[in-house]
């Protein structure tokens, strides 16, 4: 910790599903709990069901309002990858046009009685059609796709600094 840590403020809370304790806790690895809980705090934190999550920010988070998951890159993309696999987190894919991958979508994996999917596919935004996005995991709602794919239209459409499009992932709340 760079500096010295002062207390919490009250009140002041992001909500942990309570399976994270429960049925998780014991199995994850530390690095693991870190990026699930950054996770947990962009998304949950903010009220999102999904955000749009760098692996810069994961490392290094963002400059003003926090410090990341405190953990190297390469040990994020493991994480990542185990935490997939686990069926904890779900990824959004995206590519550009040259197939290059940008930014991905993060989001809590929630069972399907609460909205979720079991499924372990992915999504991806095509690379062919850069503006829309291929659904491949049929758990997620349609109002979800409407509004990634609105979001996408928009952001495809303009470019919000030479626009001065007001531009927030917030809009993906669901």
């Amino acid at each position: 910790m760079k500096d010295r840590f002062t207390g919490f403020r009250l009140p002041n809370y992001t909500q942990v599903p309570d399976e994270l304790f429960d049925k998780l806790l014991p199995d994850l690895v530390e690095s693991e709990l870190k990026v699930l809980l950054y996770i947990v705090r962009r998304t949950l934190g903010f009220k999102k069901r999904l955000d749009a999550i760098s692996l810069k920010q994961l490392e290094k988070g963002i400059p003003g309002k926090d410090r990341g998951a405190g953990i190297g890159r390469r040990q994020i993309i493991r994480c990542l990858k185990c935490l997939e696999e686990k069926r904890i987190i779900r990824i959004i894919r995206q590519k550009d046009p040259k197939n290059i991958n940008e930014i991905n979508f993060y989001s809590l994996n929630f069972s399907e009685e609460n909205g979720g999917s079991d499924s372990q596919d992915t999504m991806v935004v095509s690379p062919t059609t850069p503006n829309k996005i291929e659904q491949t995991a049929p758990g997620i709602d349609t109002g979800t796709w409407n509004s990634l794919n609105v979001l996408l239209r928009l952001f495809a459409e303009s470019d919000p600094l030479e626009d001065n499009v007001p531009f927030s992932y917030g809009m993906l709340r669901t």
